[in-house]
């Protein structure tokens, strides 16, 4: 009997449960702020602002958002997996046609995922500083009572007392150590600085989040794309280290300086390592050579780094970074030389130029 070709995969039924997924995630998303909100009103009444249970309502409001964004997230899954089968099994304009439609549905998922995600984050971090600012604004009237020496019984003004701390009277010139009054210590000792501050940098934040994502983007990223993402990274660490050096008694200038540069690290990740820098440089040089349009000192520059997997591989690896920062002349003369190193036995002109219709498209569908 002869053997008949396998049914192709179809993925409508997966882009349909996709696209149903996604607007269920955005319908919960919507419920779950108002849970939130619900969940975190009580803890932002004056009688006992920012109380127990506030950190478990935050937990509870974080494992919400994560199942939300599980539930879209395995939606997603499968209709990529559906894709694969679907675009294995075609040839020609129909692959095409299906590759378009996956990358268009990659490009959805990526976008929203991230709305998705930031919104959650800024949900309950405003959720979170709204707490604490009404538990600072007890500490704050705690600063105002004053306290009497124990000696004399005449006042003491002592302010922001956030640990022990010993005062001396002005009329009987005895030693009186305080402890730091209840909402002040729950202020200082428990997270509510640190919202608040997270709060006034949302701004920077969410700056900080668009430069994160497309430096990603990049397969080959250059010092000027780590440049405006450590920039980012900078001034949002910043805009939360400055408030916290305001609203902290024990915080200095040099304090806010280190936990700046502490944030920004932190925030920048691996592209801060010191073989990510040497990565970007190395496609920094070559993209300057290649500008030069002289292959042979091209060549020169891609044997000076036996480092790397192989020459071929490198000046691949350079068209692709040139033409990703737009520069399709240059990825030319990159491709050219490429052509060359790899031994290519198809006419040149004809190679090159498929060569750039595949970054073309490789490019269109990320």
């Amino acid at each position: 009997m002869a053997e008949t070709d396998a049914p192709m995969a179809d993925p409508s039924n997966a882009l349909s449960e996709w696209q149903n997924a996604l607007a269920d995630a955005r319908t919960a998303l919507a419920a779950w702020k108002q849970d939130v909100e619900r969940a975190v009103a009580p803890f932002q009444a004056a009688e006992d602002p920012a109380g127990p249970g506030l950190d478990d309502a935050v937990t509870d409001a974080e494992v919400q958002l994560s199942q939300i964004l599980g539930h879209f997230q395995r939606a997603y899954s499968t209709l990529m997996t559906s894709y694969e089968g679907a675009v294995a099994a075609q040839t020609g304009d129909a692959r095409q046609r299906l590759e378009w439609q996956r990358a268009e549905q990659a490009r959805t998922h990526r976008t929203q995922h991230a709305q998705i995600f930031d919104e959650g984050q800024v949900t309950i971090v405003t959720a979170q500083a709204s707490a604490a600012r009404a538990l600072f604004d007890a500490a704050t009237r705690e600063w105002n009572q004053p306290r009497d020496c124990r000696s004399c019984g005449d006042v003491i003004v002592v302010g922001a007392v956030w640990r022990p701390t010993t005062f001396t009277c002005g009329s009987c010139g005895d030693k009186n150590t305080y402890e730091p009054a209840p909402a002040t210590e729950r202020f200082y000792d428990g997270p509510s600085l640190n919202a608040i501050c997270a709060e006034q940098a949302l701004s920077e934040w969410r700056t900080l989040r668009d430069a994160q994502r497309r430096y990603q983007s990049l397969a080959h990223p250059l010092p000027a794309d780590f440049e405006m993402f450590q920039e980012a990274a900078q001034e949002w660490a910043q805009a939360q280290a400055r408030l916290h050096g305001e609203l902290h008694p024990a915080w200095d200038d040099d304090m806010v300086v280190r936990e700046t540069e502490k944030r920004a690290a932190d925030a920048l990740g691996e592209a801060a390592s010191s073989d990510a820098a040497a990565t970007r440089q190395r496609f920094a040089e070559g993209a300057n050579v290649a500008a030069g349009g002289d292959l042979t000192k091209l060549m020169q520059w891609a044997q000076s780094h036996p480092e790397t997997a192989g020459m071929a591989d490198l000046v691949s690896q350079l068209a692709v970074c040139i033409h990703e920062h737009g520069d399709r002349t240059v990825a030319w003369q990159v491709i050219a030389l490429q052509h060359h190193v790899q031994r290519e036995t198809q006419d040149r002109d004809d190679w090159m130029r498929d060569r750039l219709a595949a970054l073309d498209s490789a490019l269109a569908l990320r």
